[in-house]
């Protein structure tokens, strides 16, 4: 399995290794680091560096402290790979940092990246606008990392009969073979109070032949405000998305009243479309 690691060329830390070490030993799959650059304008957001933390690059003004500061963050990663016994490849992405991505996406099996990768100036707040389009747009499954880093016990399916969240879990399932022994549960929300869930029968079998420990969850009101306060309950799982920016599943993302489930949440957040 290739899974692919988005980085920024000049902010990384050896702490960013540490998710993408553990989904490599739970998939037994290789990382590629994708070490890619802003090209309008990047800045330097950590003081490692002295002189050069925050400061800003401007196009090629100043290619050689540019230069400099990415030589430093990738002599650093290959030396956190050995540290960390991460078999880990590189890629330099110096083209647009979105399409470059994308392209490269179409590659790997799976893509992890941090919810607040972002090269604006001003600091966004996560999902910041790179990785929201990059959910959109990406042509693997995506893996939205966590800031603080717990194993996973469960893995939760949000599921709404679409052929697009049904995607998402199969395409979970095949990646993720290791969790066969994991407690799965099915999250469906009943937006007019029928306790129907749709196409249970198929879903149900389909998850028993893969999954030992599934169980279904029944949700009334607003999707989004449902599965917020569901999952914010929760630690030591995953959960799953279909179709980010394309169905009804992928509006709980978008700015509502309830809040931004990447913003509110700090769990992992796997996404794919077909």
């Amino acid at each position: 399995m290739r899974i692919l690691l988005v980085l920024d060329a000049l902010d990384f830390n050896k702490d960013q290794l540490s998710y993408a070490a553990y989904i490599a030993k739970q998939t037994k799959g290789q990382v590629t680091a994708l070490f890619i650059e802003n090209l309008v304008q990047v800045v330097v957001r950590v003081s490692q560096y002295g002189h050069l933390g925050n400061y800003p690059f401007w196009g090629d003004d100043d290619a050689d402290l540019k230069k400099e500061v990415i030589d430093k963050n990738i002599e650093a990663y290959k030396q956190a790979c050995v540290e960390t016994g991460l078999d880990g490849g590189l890629l330099r992405a110096r083209d647009v940092p979105l399409e470059e991505t994308i392209e490269a996406s179409r590659f790997a099996d799976l893509l992890l990246i941090a919810s607040g990768l972002s090269f604006d100036m001003d600091m966004e707040a996560a999902p910041a606008k790179f990785v929201e389009e990059l959910l959109s747009a990406a042509q693997c499954p995506v893996l939205v990392m966590p800031n603080n880093i717990q194993p996973i016990n469960e893995a939760i399916f949000t599921y709404n009969g679409s052929y697009s969240s049904v995607y998402a879990i199969k395409q979970f399932t095949h990646l993720f073979p290791a969790f066969k022994n994991k407690k799965v549960t099915v999250l469906y929300v009943s937006e007019n109070d029928d306790e129907a869930i749709a196409n249970k029968r198929y879903i149900k079998e389909y998850l028993e032949h893969h999954y030992e420990n599934v169980a279904f969850k029944l949700l009334m009101g607003t999707p989004a405000v449902a599965i917020i306060s569901h999952l914010i309950k929760k630690q030591n799982c995953i959960v799953t998305f279909g179709a980010y920016g394309r169905s009804k599943i992928s509006q709980f993302f978008k700015k509502s009243k309830a809040e931004n489930i990447l913003k509110t949440l700090d769990i992992p957040v796997f996404i794919t479309h077909p």
